[in-house]
């Protein structure tokens, strides 16, 4: 699985090391895909989610779509294209921190996602895509 091409560089870059100096968690993943690195109080968040299921955001390779799967290669069997993983290891509700950001920075209109991955009318949207 490679880097996803239609991500800015700087996001490219960003990632891994963060991943490696925190491990992915919601703000530092939306933080990164913002641009905003200020202060970054994550380490009980990563700690408190050590028991929760462990899931990846990934986007298709060919399709403008982004999602959520415990099983990659499951998944990427499912929709029949090439996957590219975004970022792992996170608990479903970073995950869809991480791809409600993703879907705010390129438009739900420009992608085939259907719906938000937390809606307009849920009180922590507005987060959620900073």
């Amino acid at each position: 699985m490679g880097q996803d091409p239609t991500l800015p560089t700087e996001i490219q870059q960003s990632i891994s090391p963060l991943d490696k100096a925190l491990g992915p968690t919601p703000s530092n993943m939306l933080m990164v895909l913002t641009g905003d690195l200020g202060e970054i109080g994550e380490a009980g968040k990563v700690l408190s989610s050590v028991a929760e299921e462990s899931v990846s955001v990934y986007q298709k390779a060919e399709t403008a779509y982004v999602g959520i799967t415990k099983n990659l290669a499951a998944r990427e069997a499912q929709h029949g294209e090439p996957l590219v993983k975004v970022v792992g290891d996170l608990t479903r509700k970073q995950a869809r921190g991480v791809e409600q950001a993703i879907i705010e920075n390129k438009g739900l209109a420009n992608l085939t996602n259907k719906i938000n991955s937390i809606a307009k009318t849920n009180p922590i949207y507005q987060e959620a895509g900073k």
